[in-house]
């Protein structure tokens, strides 16, 4: 599956839907989404072509 995704935009790798932190609200934006990795456990995020890692 993940890489038909590829083929077809280019990207591959496919996010689960379900991206929040408890108590709050699905990330929808990619404001969100920096919000959530920087407040949560994550140590990288790959966003609009853009690999971003903590220190």
């Amino acid at each position: 599956m993940i890489k038909a995704f590829k083929d077809l935009t280019g990207e591959g790798i496919i996010l689960n839907t379900s991206f929040n932190l408890a108590g709050e609200p699905l990330v929808e934006t990619p404001s969100d989404a920096l919000k959530s990795f920087a407040l949560g456990g994550l140590d990288a995020i790959y966003i609009q072509g853009w690999l971003i890692k903590k220190r």
